[in-house]
């Protein structure tokens, strides 16, 4: 889950700076693939972690959780995008966002801290 993650973060911080209709293909093709994998791979953590008639109550609050950050980050992009005058602000911000949860993921999977 964490390669793709990255690669979704690398290919974030790209896509403001690619002009042209073939680029921005190619972009959303290989962005797609790497947020599909970490989309298939969401739910494999929660059944690892207990006992399996409770997968469906751990994965309910993962993903309430989850949530939050669909919910703040469209009206905070917005903000950036305005007060800003373009995307390409926004595509740091979003991928800075998704480098940190591809670095924090391996140190919390490990028992380490996570020091933001």
């Amino acid at each position: 889950m964490t390669p793709s993650v990255f690669v979704a973060g690398i290919l974030t911080f790209l896509w403001p700076h690619v002009h042209g209709t073939g680029p921005l293909v190619a972009l959303a093709l290989l962005y797609g693939a790497s947020v599909g994998a970490f989309a298939a791979l969401i739910g494999s953590p929660m059944i690892a972690l207990g006992d399996s008639t409770d997968v469906g109550r751990r994965t309910g609050m993962y993903l309430t959780i989850l949530s939050l950050g669909s919910l703040m980050g469209p009206p905070i992009s917005g903000t950036i995008n305005h007060a800003t005058g373009g995307y390409s602000v926004v595509g740091i911000y979003a991928g800075q966002s998704l480098f940190f949860h591809s670095t924090s993921e391996p140190r919390m999977e490990s028992g380490l801290t996570v020091v933001p």
